[in-house]
């Protein structure tokens, strides 16, 4: 251990610990852009390149970083003296001067951090001229790339390097002229970026965004011949709390339906009905490949982000993917085959939405073999922008349920939001397909939590099933490897591309890799499930409603036209 003194205040840290860690313990706020713990609980982006962290050291001619500098016995520190602040002032003035000014058009307009370090220190007006870079902006794909708005902090290619192995995002140049580049500068559609957004969900600026769609949706909201419908996913109204401050309790789904209600929808669905849909396909799935020992393991496809890296990546591998397609693809799939039928309505003027977690769902839906199915995707933080926008005071509004048909969802598909979810949703449905008799315990806590990689052998009469959940990219390709190779043998494996499943999505509020915040959402994904009357998919009864006057059963013709895909390489 050492000894060192902050601000006239003594603490004992490890040896090795950083001037920041050991003013953390103290409560000491130093300012930082570039540093990050990330959400993988293992990277941290700790450059020194932004310096807006810089203290002074008694002893020592230069002011140091104190994100990256290591403290030592006996060090006198101070992060607040006249000489380190007046560095940050300048630091922070040199950071503006080369940063566009255009903070009331910007998507990150009062979440950017660069933004409220300026404010902290009464930074009003940058009067340093010089020349600015000028670059291009990407809006080739869901994430658009600003350059001009990088402060090259470096968290993006941390995100995209360090946690999800994904490679696509590198410093490029040198002094001045630097910049984040991808490989020879391509457009990100040019690249094998998978749209994850965990780049955007660590910017601290406007330099990362989603593409905002809600103006497309608006204009079809204002449109008084479509039939709008809206479906939510699970993680979005864990999520939606932290957008207005309040905790989970306080924004309930049913006062999220009242909300959609209000801006317009004629009907609002849960996306557990979809993932009802998918487990009760998925199950049907991977039973058959059990039995027929074929095409095994069987890895999940519900994330976009994770069929384009295997279709990437390892092409020759597409065949283990389940041809499900996802929760929100299914839920569009039958809400355009089956409600036209079953409410009286025109198919041509029936537009789906679906407000997602996670910018790769925008471009899941407008892949060729799936385009029909979802109109408009929109993010937590679009759907948060919307109802302040419409003024609507979700806090106070009254509950409202979902509609039916196909509005409802069992605890199971609530899972679907957190990593290990998805898996145990499946569980619980084919333990009783594949068995001779009834799951007592349904909770698989063998699959929850935090842990990039969770294992667990399920025994099912006399069949042993050994199954994964698996979250990050990063952890995705150890494990593909791992069954490339012949080391490991599993029978079904899910994979998240995000760092704690889709609670932790790239569309979900700005948390900076919160690892408690994202735990809370996990617990509140677990809660939910707890407190539903029906946990299993198949009890689902509007799930057994479809199934007897539409699609017959799982896997049947019409259900494989509708709901099940092939990926490239099949």
């Amino acid at each position: 251990m050492v000894n060192v003194n902050i601000n006239g205040m003594s603490v004992k840290v490890p040896k090795g610990a950083t001037i920041l860690e050991a003013a953390k313990l103290l409560h000491i706020n130093i300012p930082t852009l570039c540093y990050m713990n990330m959400s993988d609980g293992e990277s941290i982006n700790c450059k020194g390149t932004c310096r807006v962290c810089m203290v002074e050291i008694e002893g020592y001619k230069d002011l140091k970083p104190a994100c990256s500098f290591e403290v030592k016995e006996g060090m006198n520190i101070y992060t607040n003296s006249e000489k380190a602040v007046e560095a940050r002032k300048t630091i922070i003035k040199l950071l503006l001067s080369n940063h566009p000014n255009d903070c009331l058009n910007c998507a990150k307009n009062l979440s950017c951090e660069l933004q409220k370090i300026a404010s902290f220190y009464g930074i009003k007006g940058v009067k340093i001229k010089g020349e600015e870079i000028r670059r291009k902006l990407d809006r080739s794909t869901p994430i658009i790339r600003d350059e001009e708005k990088c402060i090259l902090c470096r968290r993006c290619v941390t995100a995209c390097s360090d946690v999800q192995n994904v490679n696509i995002l590198t410093p490029a140049e040198r002094g001045f002229n630097s910049f984040i580049s991808t490989f020879n500068e391509k457009l990100l559609d040019n690249s094998e970026c998978t749209y994850c957004g965990q780049c955007v969900a660590v910017c601290p600026t406007g330099a990362l965004t989603e593409r905002m769609d809600y103006s497309n949706l608006e204009n079809n909201l204002n449109n008084k011949d479509k039939y709008m419908v809206v479906q939510i996913a699970p993680a979005v109204r864990i999520a939606l709390c932290e957008e207005f401050g309040v905790s989970k309790e306080v924004i309930t789904a049913k006062k999220i339906v009242t909300a959609l209600k209000y801006l317009g929808f004629k009907k609002v669905f849960d996306t557990n009905f979809g993932a009802d849909l998918t487990v009760m396909e998925e199950a049907e799935e991977l039973i058959d490949r059990i039995k027929a020992n074929e095409n095994l393991p069987m890895f999940t496809s519900c994330c976009p982000a994770w069929v384009r890296l295997v279709e990437t990546n390892y092409p020759e591998y597409t065949s283990l993917l389940s041809s499900c397609k996802s929760p929100q693809q299914m839920f569009g799939a039958i809400a355009k085959a089956y409600l036209p039928r079953k409410i009286q309505i025109n198919r041509d003027n029936l537009v789906v939405v679906s407000v997602m977690p996670c910018t790769a769902k925008k471009y899941e839906a407008e892949r060729e073999e799936m385009k029909d199915d979802v109109d408009i995707v929109i993010t937590t933080r679009e759907l948060a922008k919307l109802i302040r926008q419409y003024s609507i005071d979700i806090i106070d509004l009254d509950e409202s349920d979902f509609d039916s048909p196909i509005g409802e969802g069992s605890g199971a598909g609530m899972l679907f939001g957190a990593s290990g979810g998805v898996m145990e949703a499946a569980l619980r449905t084919a333990y009783e397909k594949l068995g001779s008799k009834a799951l007592e315990e349904i909770d698989f806590l063998e699959v929850r939590g935090l842990n990039g990689i969770k294992e667990a052998t399920i025994r099912i009469d006399d069949r042993e099933i050994k199954v994964a959940a698996v979250s990050s990219l990063k952890n995705a390709q150890k494990i593909m490897e791992s069954v490339i190779s012949g080391e490991k043998n599993y029978d079904f494996i899910e994979v998240m591309a995000c760092p704690g499943g889709c609670i932790n999505g790239g569309g979900q509020p700005y948390i900076q890799s919160d690892r408690i915040k994202i735990e809370e959402r996990m617990k509140g994904v677990h809660e939910i499930d707890r407190k539903t009357a029906i946990r299993k998919c198949h009890e689902n009864p509007e799930i057994i409603e479809v199934y007897n006057e539409f699609l017959d059963r799982p896997n049947s013709r019409l259900a494989h036209e509708l709901l099940h895909t092939k990926y490239k390489g099949n």
